[in-house]
């Protein structure tokens, strides 16, 4: 992403105040809305990745005058109709018109506990993945700015650092928020020194940056 979605480096955000023994939810309906999204999400009509997209999509003024649930809630309306559940205007006016998709069985209380339980991966076992890089090469991420979902930070692109570790294999996002394929491949742990990120003037040279990031992002120094 490359909209105000993409906070990571940024300044002038404000303090981050913590809550103490903060509650799940601070109103009834963001606890509604909360099992609205995984009780849709249960349909599998939609990828983790896709949820993530369209939430990226509100309008970057709005999206940073609104509560968490008001992002999760604006997303979750725009993507029940795309997926073709129901129509702007029967959202709007809460009467069926009758041309959305019906989805059976219905997913029933007794399921839910199992469903949450059952969570969502985005690891896949595949042993036959290319792993171009390996612990201590030199590698940049490249400098890309896509138009739609990336968890490629902008901070760190064109930046270089080394390999530190291999996570594994997982979905790769870009392709999958956009229903083009999973495209799996490896994730890496690159470390990534203060300097060539913040420059020579950062208070924190001592410090290291780690960034897990899928082989499409990067390319050997």
């Amino acid at each position: 992403m490359n909209s105000v979605h993409d906070m990571g480096g940024c300044h002038g955000m404000g303090e981050i105040s913590r809550e103490r023994n903060e509650p799940f939810f601070h109103e009834t309906w963001e606890a509604r809305l909360f099992a609205c999204q995984f009780a849709m999400n249960a349909w599998g009509s939609w990828s983790l990745d896709r949820v993530r997209w369209f939430r990226e999509q509100m309008p970057g003024p709005l999206y940073l005058n609104s509560k968490y649930y008001e992002i999760w809630l604006d997303a979750l309306i725009r993507l029940v109709i795309d997926a073709g559940f129901a129509s702007a205007n029967e959202l709007k006016t809460g009467n069926c018109e009758g041309h959305g998709k019906r989805y059976s069985p219905a997913l029933r209380p007794d399921k839910v506990k199992r469903q949450m339980l059952k969570g969502i991966t985005s690891r896949r076992g595949n042993s036959e993945i290319e792993q171009r890089f390996s612990p201590g090469d030199q590698v940049r991420a490249l400098n890309i700015n896509p138009k739609s979902h990336t968890r490629l930070p902008r901070y760190v692109r064109g930046k270089c650092g080394v390999v530190e570790a291999r996570r594994g294999v997982f979905v790769f996002p870009d392709t999958n928020s956009q229903g083009l394929g999973e495209k799996p491949q490896t994730v890496y742990s690159v470390c990534f020194k203060p300097e060539e990120v913040w420059g020579p003037d950062h208070e924190h040279q001592n410090d290291l940056i780690y960034v897990d990031m899928w082989e499409n992002y990067l390319e050997k120094v």
